[in-house]
Formats: C-alpha cells, sequence, structure tokens
C-alpha cells in the first residue's frame, strides 16, 4: 500500500480543526485553571466594609499622615530624629504614598461598596455609610491638596478611565455636603438590610447614630468654608443643625475606632512605637497646656525621663534642642496601649462648631455654654474607653479649670480666638483638623519651625509626582487654576483670611 503524504491545504485543516477543538474546550472550563480560588471576584460588601474603615482611619490617623504631616505643621507633635519634615521636607515618595494609599486602598473600596449596593438586590444601608465615610476622607484629602481627581475618580474598573479631571475644590465641598444631607433618604428600615453589627467597626450597625455622625460632618465641612463662602456656610450650618436625625451631643455617639490589643489590629501609633522613637510633644502645645494649668497635659504627654516635668520638643529641632531625655514623648494611652481610640469626630468638636456658629448669629444658645460643654465633654470623652486610663480630668478639675479668668468666655472676636485655640487643643490624636482650623481661623499664632526650609508653614501638600507624567493635562489644569506656582505655599480655596 502506498501512503501519501496529506497536502499542505489539508494540514492546515485539521491544525485549524485541532484549534477549534481545544478553544471549545476552553469554553467548557479550562480557563477556570487560571483562576485563583482563595481570591473570591464577588465578596459581599459586609465583608469589605471592615476592612474599609480600618485602612481609612489608618491611612488619615495613623503615623504617616498624622504624625509626620498634619500633626506637625500645627505642632501638636515634634520629630526627635529624622525631622524633614519638621522642617517642612516632604520626600516625594512619601507625597505619592499619601496619595497612592487613599485612592487604592479604602477610597476604592467604599466606592465598591456604594456601586454593589446600589445594584439591583443590593442593601442601601451600607451604601449610605460608605457614602459618609467616602465623604470624610474626600474632605481630608483636599483640605491638604485643594482640587484633585473626585467627581471622575475610582471609575477605572468600570468606565476605564485612568487619567481623571481635577475637580476644584469648592465643588468637592459642595458635592459632599449634599451627599451627606442626603444619606438618611439613602437608608432603609426593612429589617433584611440591617447592617451586620461585626461588619461596621464605628458604630455596630446603629443607622440612627450614623446619620448623627453624617449630619456633624456636615457642621464641621460648612463651618470649614466660612471665610472662603460665608452664605453657604450659615445654610449649610443652620440645615445640618435642625436636621431630624440630630447631630453628635453625647459622647457615647462619638464616630471612634477603637483598636484590637494584638498586631496587625492594634494601635498603628503603639505598633511604630515597638520598634521606633521618633516622636515627642511639641514645645508649642506643651508650653500652652502648661500656662493654662491644663488638667491634659498628664494625659496627652508623659514625663521627662531626667525627672516629673513635662518639656516640649520646639519644632524643627534648633541648635540649642534639649537633650531627648529632657523632652516629654505623646502619651501612653496612645503610645504605649495597643487599644488605644481614635475620635474621627466627636460631641466636644460639634460644641465647639455651635459656641462659633452662636457667635456668628447662626443658631440660637448661648455661645458661652456651647464652649463650657465642649471642653467639659472633651475632657470626659475617654472615660468610657480608656480601660485602665483615667479621664482627663475630674468634675471639681474641669470647675477649676472653667473658672480660670484665661479660660472664662470673654465674646466676640476674642470668644472666637478662645474657641479657636480650645479646639486646637482638643484635636490631639485627629491632627487634620487642628491643621484645617489653624488655617482657617489663625489660632494658635504659631512661630516658624527652627531650620526650616520654606520660609513659611505649609498651607498645603504638592501633588504626587507621578500625576505629572502620568495625568499630565489635567494635572497641569489643576495647577493653573490654582495658581500654584510653590507646592507648599498657596493656600487651598477654603484657606481665605478670617472673615471679621
Amino acid at each position: 500500500m502506498t501512503i501519501k503524504r496529506a497536502s499542505s491545504g489539508f494540514r492546515g485543516l485539521v491544525a485549524v480543526s485541532i484549534l477549534a477543538l481545544l478553544m471549545g474546550a476552553c469554553d467548557k472550563g479550562l480557563t477556570s485553571l487560571n483562576k485563583n480560588p482563595n481570591d473570591p471576584e464577588n465578596v459581599p460588601v459586609a465583608n469589605i466594609l471592615p476592612n474599609a474603615i480600618r485602612s481609612g482611619v489608618n491611612q488619615l490617623m495613623g503615623v504617616g499622615w498624622q504624625l509626620r504631616l498634619t500633626g506637625l505643621w500645627p505642632q501638636l507633635y515634634a520629630e526627635i530624629q529624622y525631622p524633614d519634615e519638621d522642617r517642612y521636607i516632604v520626600r516625594p515618595s512619601a507625597i505619592q504614598a499619601y496619595w497612592d494609599g487613599l485612592y487604592v486602598n479604602s477610597l476604592e473600596d467604599f466606592q465598591r461598596i456604594i456601586t454593589k449596593s446600589g445594584a439591583a438586590g443590593g442593601n442601601p444601608n451600607y451604601a449610605a455609610i460608605a457614602t459618609i465615610m467616602k465623604s470624610w476622607e474626600f474632605a481630608s484629602a483636599s483640605d491638604v491638596w485643594g482640587d484633585m481627581p473626585y467627581t471622575d475618580a475610582l471609575e477605572g474598573d468600570s468606565t476605564g478611565n485612568f487619567k481623571p479631571a481635577y475637580t476644584p475644590q469648592q465643588d468637592i465641598f459642595n458635592d459632599i455636603l449634599t451627599k451627606l444631607a442626603g444619606v438618611s433618604s439613602m437608608m432603609s428600615s426593612d429589617p433584611l438590610d440591617a447592617v451586620d453589627a461585626s461588619s461596621d467597626l464605628i458604630y455596630g450597625g446603629d443607622l440612627s447614630k450614623w446619620v448623627k455622625f453624617a449630619n456633624s460632618l456636615r457642621l464641621r465641612y460648612a463651618m470649614q468654608i466660612v471665610n472662603a463662602d460665608p452664605t453657604k456656610a450659615e445654610q449649610e450650618f443652620t440645615a445640618a443643625w435642625s436636621d431630624p436625625g440630630g447631630v453628635i451631643m453625647s459622647n457615647d455617639d462619638n464616630a471612634e475606632f477603637r483598636y484590637l490589643p494584638s498586631y496587625p489590629n492594634d494601635n498603628p501609633w503603639h505598633e511604630d512605637w515597638r520598634s521606633r522613637d521618633d516622636y515627642a510633644m511639641s514645645a508649642t502645645l506643651i508650653d500652652t497646656l502648661k500656662s493654662l494649668n491644663d488638667p491634659r497635659l498628664t494625659y496627652y504627654a508623659e514625663p521627662t525621663d531626667s525627672g516629673p516635668t513635662y518639656q516640649g520638643m520646639p519644632n524643627g529641632i534648633p541648635n540649642d534642642a534639649p537633650k531627648l531625655k529632657a523632652v516629654s514623648r505623646i502619651g501612653n494611652y496612645w503610645r504605649a496601649n495597643p487599644n488605644g481610640t481614635f475620635v474621627i469626630m466627636g460631641a466636644s468638636e460639634v460644641m465647639f462648631l455651635a459656641a462659633e456658629a452662636a457667635e456668628r448669629g447662626w443658631i440660637a444658645g448661648n455661645p458661652a455654654t456651647y464652649y463650657q460643654d465642649a471642653i467639659r465633654l472633651d475632657m470626659t470623652k475617654y472615660k468610657a474607653t480608656a480601660g485602665s486610663y483615667t479621664p482627663y480630668a475630674s468634675d471639681a478639675d474641669i470647675a477649676t479649670y472653667l473658672a480660670q479668668p484665661r479660660i472664662q468666655y470673654a465674646g466676640g472676636q476674642a470668644g472666637l480666638d478662645q474657641i479657636h485655640l480650645q479646639m486646637w487643643i482638643s484635636f490631639f490624636g485627629n491632627a487634620n483638623e487642628a491643621y484645617a482650623t489653624w488655617r482657617r481661623s489663625g489660632i494658635p499664632q504659631l512661630a516658624i519651625a527652627a531650620n526650616n526650609k520654606q520660609d513659611a508653614i505649609p498651607v498645603r501638600l504638592p501633588y504626587a509626582d507621578l500625576e505629572q507624567s502620568l495625568n499630565h493635562d489635567n494635572w497641569q489644569a489643576a495647577v493653573t487654576a490654582q495658581g500654584l506656582t510653590d507646592g507648599f505655599s498657596t493656600p487651598v480655596w477654603w484657606d481665605k483670611p478670617p472673615t471679621p
């Protein structure tokens, strides 16, 4: 028998047929070999929320953002080694990390929750919580950068838009205020839409407290824009103050994040100090507390190693800086306590804002009463959560403090200055708001840090370097629109001179 070789055309047909069979086989399940069974593609929102909350709090209130940035410039803390940031030098890699840490972690997770919860069969209550947390994060980020990708941000997965335009900060704040006002209408009372208490690491599924938190944030952001848009500020403040859902007026309703006793879920300040010792109390804050006989001193700070005294480090480490043993470290409630709590927003801040609003004539009530209540609430805000740690002061201590002539409310511009000074003191552990309040009020009056490299305390942060190369046109448009000739010294939109 003679066997003939197949023609080239026939061989090609066979090859195509075999390829078709293989492709058909792929369609019947071979592609599943490329899927990681330990990396699910459709994660329930109840599983996404806890990590998103923790990631967001760690980012904005942890070591990198608060201790190395927003807490140094308003002089709550000071660096005692590697003092670049305390001298107004921020490495581009650090700025990139701050930028990326927000967009690719918690903000993306909150947006994913909103998208999934808004789909058919989704749970609107998770979308409402994610909206509040996303608003808090974006406002905090915009506080230091100004205009930034917002409206078109976080859309890459759904639209393929990886070069989002920058939204003007005024539009960001207006939209955040609108979204926060609409939170209660998003929520569902259907028992099937209840939020799993274990997934809500702030309020344990209590939606009424989330509404109070949203309204309280509205107060914060309304007052923050008072010098840039006073009419809008008053309208938004009074609307939030009178909202039927209420605002935070008790420490029991504070929006706070409580850490667990062991790594990796312990307080990040405690985790950092297990291996490092880079930060101490700023001399500015220590000297202020001592001059006011403020009982918070012994809570905020530890006595020096060289004796039972309290001494802060001047910011920027001047040439005649005290020895490290003669400097007070940050208080052990944060530094040595794995369960340390960070208050994102609390009743004391709400009462300070109410005192300012009453002084401005926006709301009814005596500003002196709000002011005193705010101090009292701040001095007792950790009473229920501090464990073995005692509150700042007893009732008798608080009464003595409030009776001091320098603390008694003066009213008028002097009263506003008192409110802003007390807010700055109370924002220990929430330095983002201390930095924002100092910029809009000018209180306290701060001296520039020693050995500085910017000739003025920075009022914003430059954009991340990769934005210039990967999103250049939009970055350039934002730089031009804000007149950014110097990344550290050009104020953000709301940072205007105080109104009379």
